[in-house]
This record gives C-alpha cells, sequence and structure tokens, in this order.
C-alpha cells in the first residue's frame, strides 16, 4: 500500500467524510485503486452508470429478457432467449458516459455524439490500458479528458436527478452502487472479467437483489466467481433410478428420484459464453 503523497491529503480527508455523496459513472476500478493504494474504503457512493440502467429496466416484465438484448446484444441468439426467456431476465447491457449523453441528447444538438469521446485517448486506452493513467506528469491530453468526463458526468447527475423514479428510490440505488463498485477484487480480477467480456453487463443480484436476502444461501458461480443466490442459475430436475429393496438378493423395487441442479456458471456469464461461442457450465448438484 502506497503511502499518499502530502498534497492528496485534502482529497483523501474529503472522499472519507460518510455524510457526502460521491458521484461516479461506473466507479468499479477507481474504487478499486482507492482500496489497494490507499486502504481507503468510500461510504455513501452513487454510480451513475447502476441508476441510468436500472431507471431504464425497472419496467421490465419480470421473467422476461430486457427488450434491448434481442435488439443488439443478444441478436445472435434471439432464436435461443425467445426459446428460453426466463434464462435471460434481469440480464442488462450497460452503457457508457459518452453514449448515455449522446442518447438522451444532453448536449447541444451542434455538438456531434462522435467528437464527445476524444479518438487520442482511445487509442491510447486500447495500447496501454488503464496503466495510461500511471504517468506523471499525467499529459494534458489525458487531464482534458478527465476534466471533460466530469463535465459530462455532472450533466448525467442532473438529468437522472430530474427523474422522478430515481429520486422516488434514490436510498436504494446508493445501497445497489455500494454492492455494485465493490464487485472488483483485484487488478487481475478487473483485467480476466474485461477478457471475458463480463464488464459489459451489470452483474445479476444487483438491482433485483431483496433487502432481507443477507440469510439467503449464495453459491460460486464457476466463470465470475461470485457467491450470488440461486435465482440467478439456471435449475432443472433431474430424473435418477435408484433401487430399494434386499440388494444382496437382488430384489428390489427401481423407482425414479428428482435430483435438484443448477449449471455452474451464472445465468449471465452462460449467457455471455453461449453468445461467444464459448464452453457453457455444467450441470452441477445444488
Amino acid at each position: 500500500m502506497a503511502r499518499p503523497h502530502p498534497a492528496l491529503a485534502p482529497i483523501l480527508a474529503l472522499l472519507s467524510l460518510p455524510h457526502i455523496t460521491k458521484v461516479f459513472f461506473d466507479g468499479r476500478p477507481d474504487v478499486l485503486e482507492l482500496l489497494l493504494a490507499y486502504g481507503l474504503v468510500l461510504a455513501n457512493v452513487l454510480d451513475l452508470q447502476l441508476v441510468e440502467v436500472a431507471a431504464r429496466v425497472h419496467k421490465c416484465k419480470p421473467g422476461r429478457p430486457d427488450p434491448e438484448l434481442l435488439k443488439h446484444s443478444f441478436k445472435s441468439i434471439s432464436a435461443e432467449v425467445e426459446r428460453n426467456p426466463s434464462a435471460y431476465a434481469g440480464i442488462h447491457a450497460l452503457r457508457g458516459l459518452e453514449q448515455v449523453v449522446g442518447m438522451s441528447h444532453l448536449l447541444p444538438k451542434d455538438r456531434e455524439t462522435k467528437d464527445i469521446k476524444d479518438r487520442e485517448v482511445v487509442a491510447m486506452r486500447k495500447a496501454c490500458g488503464s496503466a495510461m493513467w500511471l504517468a506523471r506528469p499525467l499529459p494534458e491530453l489525458l487531464l482534458t479528458y478527465a476534466a471533460h468526463r466530469v463535465t459530462l458526468i455532472s450533466i448525467v447527475y442532473a438529468h437522472l436527478m430530474d427523474r422522478k423514479w430515481v429520486g422516488k428510490n434514490i436510498r436504494a440505488l446508493h445501497a445497489q452502487s455500494a454492492v455494485y463498485m465493490g464487485v472488483l477484487g483485484s487488478r487481475e480480477e478487473n483485467e480476466r472479467l474485461a477478457e471475458l467480456r463480463l464488464r459489459m453487463y451489470l452483474p445479476l443480484g444487483i438491482i433485483d437483489r431483496l433487502e432481507d436476502d443477507d440469510g439467503t444461501p449464495r453459491y460460486a458461480c464457476d466463470c465470475c466467481r461470485r457467491y450470488l443466490t440461486m435465482d440467478c442459475y439456471m435449475t432443472r430436475l433431474h430424473g435418477m433410478d435408484t433401487s430399494e429393496g434386499e440388494e444382496r438378493q437382488g430384489a428390489g423395487n427401481v423407482r425414479q428420484v428428482q435430483k435438484r441442479e443448477r449449471l455452474s456458471y451464472c445465468r449471465l456469464c452462460n449467457a455471455i459464453a453461449q453468445r461467444k461461442g464459448r464452453t457453457l457450465g455444467e450441470w452441477i448438484a445444488c
């Protein structure tokens, strides 16, 4: 853990205040770095990426897939989604900051959406990943980009806070944001999930999580490695033949027992593996 530079003391002290809301847009990597570098655990957080998803999908029919999946992300496997809709319920694609700004028309009409994201920064990110932010002094290009993103975040914040549903559910959104922003356990895990394309989707069991489910049994997903409640998995009853009676005499009645099984991958991981043509989860005993 790094010893913070004295110049960082004011901002770290500010971030430590529990009564001040810390607003992010996809704060997962930021929260991870603050924890690993400075041991700082944030309280009272709000992630606008999560808020945007929750506000967008709260009217989705229970047990039915998000209509946007069929139009975009899962179009290539739309037949399977329509054949088994409950397996894809609660799976929602995340939107980037620039995408939210563009789709919601939050900038003046004379500003093209394509100009929101700096092409040079995009190229740097593809070449260096998040390591580009470690350069000191930070290049002027990245300083300008970061300042611009702060402006966009403030615009999206005002837009979302103006929605009646968001205001009504703000307490739950704060709690869900804390869970969402804490899903990454390490930098390596962040990179692994990115390679699996899992970071493009909202993790299961966050916006659909019940407040009183802390005592509900959880099961590990072999792909994302999160511990999730059973509703996050596909399940089935699998018949097994067993014999009763005097086995030593060769006399016994055969009966079939229904055994409950679940996939070793959660529904999100299994759906993405299916979409990408990767190995799917296996059926295992619950």
